[in-house]
């Protein structure tokens, strides 16, 4: 039940960034973190499929059916894996959202710099 709102959450994170640079009219040095944090947002998911896929390498884990990974001494350890490599389907809604926030904090900068 919770994954419409979360999904709501962070389709709406980028232009949420958008608004509040707008709105409360902020200085430069915020339009560039609030761009930074916007990249960071977009990039985040496949960031932890790649470091899913590094750990699994690391500690010898190996695929079991459908991306399912059993590690040999850490039970625990297949099932952190397994969650972060499927993390890469919320980029379907993160890079979007990124992209409209960046593009939105790109026009409000340069509006606020002329």
């Amino acid at each position: 039940m919770a994954y419409p709102f979360l999904m709501m959450i962070l389709a709406l994170a980028g232009p949420a960034m958008v608004g509040l640079a707008i709105w409360r009219s902020l200085s430069v040095r915020w339009h560039l973190i609030l761009l930074g944090i916007c990249i960071f947002y977009g990039s985040l998911p496949v960031l932890l499929s790649w470091s899913g896929f590094w750990l699994a390498e690391l500690f010898n884990c190996d695929i079991e059916g459908m991306m399912v990974f059993q590690c040999p001494d850490m039970a625990w350890l297949g099932t952190l894996i397994s969650g972060m490599v499927f993390t890469h389907w919320l980029a379907i809604t993160t890079i979007p959202s990124a992209l409209f926030g960046l593009l939105g904090l790109l026009v409000s900068l340069g509006l606020k710099i002329n």
